[in-house]
């Protein structure tokens, strides 16, 4: 206690270079619940499914195969931590944030991730369908080959994003604002891109009248409305019969 009654605050344990492979890390931690530290610890295999590890820290971590299943991961941060098929199913990760982290082909399907951030990550092959919560960011991430099937984020601005060959199918776009990202060969039908800002995106080729149909409403530069007049078939030309780049 201190001299004013106020219980003083417990030291948040930290575990450093220890191997939770294979293991369940509640038989390792014992009793400890909530906030931990892990640093440069490895959890390939381990078994972390449904426990509360609130406000806990995963730096430079080996999450190979890990399954964090069903967890209480709130507020947790994980940083340039790395590994494949590392899983997150049904796991809250409320303002959880991922920093450096390359992840791949990691499940975070029907997870919470309301105000979680995600930043510098590379998160090739990751799944999120179905997962649940809004306000969640995204910034400067590769999300090749992702599925972010219904994904919802309208209104805000992306930088960054690599979603080449990602799955957009009725994603929501509306209003955002799109700085150095790439789309190229995503599946977008049924996405929603009203009044979204696409100058700032690399499309890639437009092969699909799906494709074409998504971007009704959407604001594009002068290179990409002519990809779109040219996926059409459409020859435009002046008054004068000249047609693009052609003298009068």
């Amino acid at each position: 206690m201190t001299r004013c009654g106020v219980p003083k605050k417990t030291a948040v344990p930290v575990h450093t270079d220890v191997r939770f492979d294979g293991a369940d890390l509640l038989d390792r931690i014992g009793d400890a619940r909530g906030e931990l530290h892990f640093v440069r610890c490895t959890f390939v295999g381990t078994m972390a499914d449904d426990i509360d590890l609130t406000g806990s820290r995963f730096e430079d971590c080996d999450l190979t195969k890990a399954k964090f299943d069903d967890s209480d991961l709130v507020r947790t941060a994980w940083v340039a931590c790395r590994g494949e098929g590392p899983t997150f199913v049904g796991s809250d990760l409320t303002d959880a944030t991922f920093e450096r982290c390359e992840l791949t082909g990691a499940v975070f399907t029907k997870a919470e991730v309301a105000g979680s951030t995600w930043t510098d990550c590379k998160l090739m092959a990751a799944n999120f369908r179905d997962r649940k919560g809004l306000g969640w960011n995204l910034a400067t991430t590769v999300l090749m080959y992702a599925d972010l099937h219904g994904v919802t984020l309208d209104g805000r601005t992306l930088r960054g994003l690599d979603l080449t060959e990602a799955d957009l199918t009725d994603a929501d776009f509306s209003r955002s604002v799109f700085e150095e990202c790439r789309l190229s060969r995503a599946s977008w039908t049924n996405a929603r891109f009203e009044s979204a800002d696409l100058r700032g995106a690399d499309l890639g080729p437009l092969e699909t009248l799906e494709q074409l149909a998504a971007l009704k409403g959407a604001v594009l530069n002068e290179h990409q409305a002519r990809a779109v007049v040219n996926a059409l078939g459409i020859r435009v030309v002046g008054s004068d019969g000249s047609g693009p780049g052609e003298p009068a």
